[in-house]
């Protein structure tokens, strides 16, 4: 089983809950979830940002994961959380520090980091039918446009090729992951607890993160491969 295969595995249920605390299992994507999944995703970018310039980072293949183009993909979820929060005039306390150990243990945040642009296009698609959202311009879930399938393609092949034959690799990979789903899910936490209990309006669009949303992603995404070809993390 790749490194890639061997995260998605593993963290399922990580993942799961970080659907299940935006409240996406019922297909509703509101300025509420919004707001809590920008603030998730933004504190990971952050974490990501800061530990790709830093220690940890030594070794990883970063021309071959084509740092430079995901660097300024994850740099738009602080910029929308803050358009956001301005708007609903809402804000959080500052997150607790946090760092991967090493690069194995990056590179699954990294994992969690770049999967996140495959959801992105459901998002993207369902913010355009949102009367709130006209007023919002936020701009992050677009993921890499049409470059979206590939890029990940890309991605989950050079950290396959990274860690192939090293369990160890693997390992840390899959406790990076591990934490991030974790650190995501109380952000969003904290988030939704800042927001209160406020109603808008709803989306109809089904499995916006997840297995549920992969068939609707392949769609959207153009060239993406098959459910079994390309599993979402």
């Amino acid at each position: 089983m790749s490194a890639c295969l061997l995260v998605r595995e593993r963290t399922a249920e990580l993942h799961a809950r970080v659907e299940a605390r935006a409240g996406f299992d019922g297909g509703v994507l509101t300025e509420r979830s919004a707001f809590a999944l920008l603030a998730g995703l933004a504190d990971l970018s952050d974490v990501v940002l800061q530990a790709v310039d830093g220690p940890a980072a030594g070794g990883l293949p970063l021309a071959a994961l084509d740092w430079p183009a995901r660097r300024a993909r994850l740099l738009g979820y602080p910029a929308d959380l803050a358009l956001l929060g301005q708007h609903l005039e809402r804000s959080l306390p500052a997150p607790e520090p946090s760092s991967p150990a090493d690069p194995a243990q990056l590179l699954g945040w990294l994992y969690v980091a770049e999967g996140a642009s495959l959801g992105s296009v459901l998002i993207q698609r369902a913010l355009v039918r949102q009367p709130w959202a006209a007023e919002v311009p936020l701009r992050s879930f677009q993921g890499h446009g049409a470059e979206t399938g590939r890029r990940w393609r890309d991605f989950r092949a050079a950290a396959d090729g990274w860690a192939a034959g090293d369990p160890d690799r693997a390992g840390g990979m899959v406790a990076g992951a591990s934490a991030a789903f974790t650190r995501v899910e109380r952000r969003m936490a904290r988030a939704l607890a800042a927001a209160g209990p406020w109603q808008d309006g709803l989306s109809g669009a089904p499995g916006i993160l997840g297995d549920r949303g992969v068939a609707a992603q392949q769609r959207a995404v153009r060239g993406a491969p098959t459910p079994a070809e390309e599993p979402h993390p």
